[in-house]
């Protein structure tokens, strides 16, 4: 029989174990059991209605060729096994193009995996950036300083009003005590003039002595005067100079004030942006982790659809062969039952025994009837299974694909959300460090502005100085001025 013989060409057990995979092998072999099973169901059923044949028609040479027959169907079948184990081998060549798309997306997964290596660089790179521009944040918090500074910047133009007054009402105080000098000057050469000429004229000397006494009189008013201006030439200077102390007091306490205030909104700007920097890392991990799975998932969802298609259109091919192969041992039984119930009628010709020939017909009409019925019932229920097979597996895994998708969708979202609030905060941090640069070189014009202030102060008190040492002067030349009236006063005396 052909049917002990297996083709030396096909694959064994563990090659095909080894190739095809688990589903698909299960598959083909529940399907294969399936057929086995109807057809040595078929052939003990043959073979118990040959022998019951056997032990009725023994002397009959006709029912000895039509067993001829039934056993060349039966090795037909078995070959039509052979033939299903060739095309298990052709799956086994499905499952290796598998298993080289399932190597490409290994491949993919790994070019993935790269892609987000680097992205991860980039995003490090781009915290190191907002990291050192952070850094760069960290003095832009000196506006309330500045505005600090611009107020004591106010206080001290005022200060030097102030100070422009009294050089003012020195520089005043100064033309009339050089007013006064000159005055004396020349007083005192007329003086010199009339004291050489009194002996010449004693009424003009008494004249000009009442002059003299109304001039000196004058004068000593005036000096009054003159010392009155340098009291308050006094009282300016120790004003600026307190003015001077109270203003780099309040400066001093602003600056310090301004920098503990940089540096508790330094800490706290630093925490908080540490806490967004770790969120933002750790959405960005997920979602790129996500976009792997998706794009793994998408490979996957590719090679399992190839894969059930493959699936289904060897199942509807193996179930069309089980078709035709049902309809041809229909066929061919009810052919066999045909002609065997012609050769039974003809040998009833024969015959004498009219009560054997028709309990003959109705025997073989019920098991032409029953053996029909079972294997339509089995076609249709092996059929049915398979079609309820592949639709529930087609739809759990349109189910998933299409939850998975969903999931992608969202991961992609909130990683198009993240990468909008990363752009967002640099440009944040872009315009801060502006905002920082801008305000640090309004600070340095500041500072400048009032090193500049201070070198005024500090030459108004030297001209101050100067002042008081130049009143000192004139004091010493009225003092010397009136002596030398009392002196000349004395020896008009003298000589009255």
């Amino acid at each position: 029989m052909t049917s002990s013989a297996s083709p030396k060409n096909l694959p064994t057990l563990q090659e095909l174990n080894s190739t095809i995979p688990l589903e698909a092998y299960q598959t083909v072999v529940i399907q294969r059991d399936t057929l086995e099973q109807q057809l040595h169901t078929t052939k003990d059923r043959y073979i118990r209605f040959m022998r019951e044949m056997e032990e009725r028609w023994e002397d009959d040479l006709h029912f000895k060729d039509q067993y001829e027959r039934m056993r060349r169907m039966v090795e037909e079948k078995e070959q039509a096994i052979t033939d299903q184990t060739c095309r298990m081998a052709e799956l086994a060549r499905h499952s290796d193009e598998i298993e080289r798309k399932l190597s490409k997306a290994r491949a993919d997964l790994e070019t993935v995996q790269e892609e987000r290596q680097d992205r991860e660089l980039e995003f490090k790179r781009r915290f190191r950036e907002a990291q050192s521009q952070h850094q760069a944040m960290i003095q832009d918090f000196g506006d309330k300083a500045t505005r600090e500074l611009r107020a004591k910047d106010a206080e001290v133009e005022e200060a030097r009003r102030a100070a422009e007054l009294a050089e003012r009402s020195l520089a005043k105080v100064q033309a009339e005590l050089s007013v006064e000098r000159q005055a004396a000057s020349e007083k005192t050469v007329r003086m010199a003039s009339q004291m050489s000429q009194k002996e010449a004229d004693l009424d003009d000397l008494k004249h000009q002595l009442q002059a003299r006494s109304a001039e000196l009189q004058q004068l000593s008013t005036r000096l009054d005067r003159a010392s009155s201006f340098e009291t308050q030439a006094n009282l300016l200077t120790d004003e600026l100079r307190r003015v001077k102390s109270a203003s780099e007091e309040r400066v001093e306490r602003a600056v310090r004030d301004a920098r503990n205030d940089l540096e508790v909104s330094h800490l706290k700007e630093v925490s908080q942006l540490k806490i967004e920097i770790a969120q933002l890392k750790h959405e960005q991990s997920t979602v790129e982790s996500i976009i792997s799975n998706k794009t793994l998932i998408r490979s996957i969802e590719t090679a399992v659809g190839s894969h059930m298609q493959r699936l289904s259109d060897d199942t509807g091919s193996a179930a069309s062969q089980l078709k035709s192969a049902t309809d041809e041992i229909i066929k061919a039984t009810l052919a066999g039952v045909k002609e065997r119930e012609q050769e039974a009628t003809t040998q009833a010709m024969y015959t004498v025994e009219a009560q054997a020939r028709l309990q003959h017909e109705r025997q073989v009409q019920d098991l032409r009837e029953k053996f029909s019925e079972e294997l339509r019932t089995a076609v249709t229920q092996a059929r049915e299974e398979c079609e309820r097979r592949s639709q529930g597996r087609e739809a759990q895994l349109s189910a998933e694909v299409k939850r998975l998708a969903e999931v992608a969708e969202a991961a992609q979202q909130r990683y198009i959300d993240a990468t909008n609030q990363v752009h967002e905060l640099e440009s944040r941090l872009q315009l801060a460090s502006q905002e920082h640069s801008r305000l640090q070189l309004e600070l340095t014009a500041a500072r400048a502005d009032l090193a500049d202030r201070q070198r005024t102060v500090g030459e108004l008190n030297s001209k101050l100085r100067d002042a008081e040492g130049r009143l000192q002067e004139l004091g010493a030349e009225l003092e010397g001025k009136r002596r030398q009236l009392e002196e000349a006063r004395a020896r008009e005396r003298g000589n009255g």
